[in-house]
Order: C-alpha cells, then structure tokens, then sequence
C-alpha cells in the first residue's frame, strides 16, 4: 500500500508539472496568428448608417513576440495600424489579457484563449463611448508568412469588380440624385506586377480601379495592412493574405518598385467608370 501510494503521488507531481509546461509551451514567442474579428451581436447597433460596415469581419494579426512566464508581449496589426501590446498569461484559463494602444479606436482589452493552434476571444473598447463597436469577437490561426510574388486575387467570376465604399452620387436628367459605384474589370486577374514588367501600351487605357487593384496587389503580397476599406475587405477574402506591416517598402523588388511608379502616373490621371446597382 505504501508504494502504491508512492506511486500515485509521483504520477501526481509528474502529471501537475508536465500539464504546467504544456500550459506555457502553449504560448511559444516568434509566434504568428492571423484571423478575423466580427462585431459580438450584443454590441450591434442597427440605427447606424455603418451597420452592415460595423458587422463585416476585419482581417488582423496577431504576433507574439516574446513569453517570459507569466508576462507576454505581442504586435496586433490591421487596419493599416500597428502596434504593441502587453499581457499576463493566466495558467489555469490559458488566458491573455492585452491593453493596446492605437490611433484609430482598437485600443481596449483583448481577453485571448490560445486552444493548440488556434486563438479565440473577445476585444473591449477602453472608450465605452465609441462610435466604433464596443465589443468584438476573434477568431484567429497559427500561420507563416512567406513572400510568394505568384499569388494571383482569385477568379471567381469574369466581370465587373465592384467598389461599394466609394460611392459617388450623380444628377439625372430629370434632376433626381442617384448613387453609382465605381467598377473595375477582370483585367487584375490577368496582369501580375509582381512579377511582370508592366508598359504604358498595357496600361493607357486601363480604368482607375483596374490599377489601384493592380498596385496594390504587390503590396498585399508582401503583407502589408491596408487602411482603405476597399482593399483590407478585398484582399482579406484570399487565403494567402497576411496583414503584418504597415510599411513594407524596404521588401520591395525592383520589378515593382519600377511598376508602381508607372502605376501612379496612370493612376493620377485615369478615369473610373461608375455603375449604377
């Protein structure tokens, strides 16, 4: 009896430890995690005219840098804003507690439980008075960011690409006020500036929206986070997008460094076309 009681007491200390540093390995620095927030459905507020804005998901990520047991730093980047965090790991909840700081209204809370290769949890703003949502639901995944200059926006149907955040009114010929969008075609499907050397002939007469979307595809292949509504929810819907850098000009090839200068000349000067839906 004495050694059977020995026995359980040691599996009970090996399995107390061993469940311990599972808990910490759990949080391993050099970490990054990539996924979306969604306003919670207690916080929406259907009398606002961003309603359907406050309620789309918004990609992010989330990069932890550094576990020092039970302190934790990370970096939360989206919404073309980056910044720092810090936390404590709690070890029974497995459970991190972020107060960021930021420009644009993301600064609050995150309460983050990190579940194997996933992060789930919630944000609260610290100005309960925002008009930005007050609180936020996370779902994020582990991922490895790796520069691919071959990653084309998928084609998922040929046709009008269609900006819905940039609306424009125009006047009628019967003086009524209607509302256009601008409209792009399935010519960013075929023309990678990543990797193509782009000429005048191929871009004079190009739409507005064709080149922005162009452009800005060598930026997202590189991860950066852009604070346009247009492009975070465009890029957002590719599997490869990684939003970690607000600034990603030093990873830049020559081929597209040379691709968007030619890019910004037309962009200055071409037109877009706008469609009424």
């Amino acid at each position: 009896m004495k050694n059977l009681l020995s026995i359980l007491f040691l599996f009970s200390f090996v399995h107390l430890i061993f469940g311990q540093n599972q808990d910490r390995n759990t949080f391993s620095s050099n970490t990054l995690y990539v996924g979306k927030s969604i306003t919670a459905p207690e916080a929406y507020d259907t009398n606002k005219e961003n309603y359907y804005d406050e309620i789309s998901p918004k990609i992010f990520s989330l990069y932890i840098e550094q576990v020092n047991f039970p302190k934790i730093t990370a970096k939360i980047t989206g919404r073309g804003n980056q910044f720092s965090v810090e936390g404590i790991i709690d070890n029974d909840k497995i459970t991190c507690l972020f107060n960021g700081k930021s420009d644009n209204g993301l600064d609050g809370m995150y309460e983050l439980k990190i579940e194997n290769d996933s992060i789930k949890g919630y944000w609260l703003a610290n100005n309960q008075n925002s008009t930005e949502p007050v609180k936020k639901n996370i779902v994020l995944g582990k991922r490895t960011f790796l520069y691919n200059p071959q990653n084309m926006i998928s084609e998922e149907f040929t046709g009008e690409i269609i900006d819905f955040d940039h609306p424009k009114n125009f006047k009628e010929k019967n003086s009524s006020q209607v509302i256009k969008y601008r409209v792009g075609t399935d010519i960013i499907y075929k023309i990678n500036a990543s990797t193509d050397v782009l000429t005048s002939e191929m871009l004079k007469n190009m739409r507005k929206l064709d080149l922005e979307i162009i452009k800005n595809s060598i930026l997202a292949r590189h991860g950066f986070s852009f604070k346009d509504k247009t492009f975070m929810l465009y890029f957002s819907a590719e599997s490869w997008y990684i939003p970690n850098s607000i600034n990603v000009d030093a990873d830049l090839t020559d081929i597209e460094k040379s691709n968007i200068v030619l890019l910004n000349q037309y962009i200055a000067t071409a037109n877009d076309v706008y469609k009424e839906m």
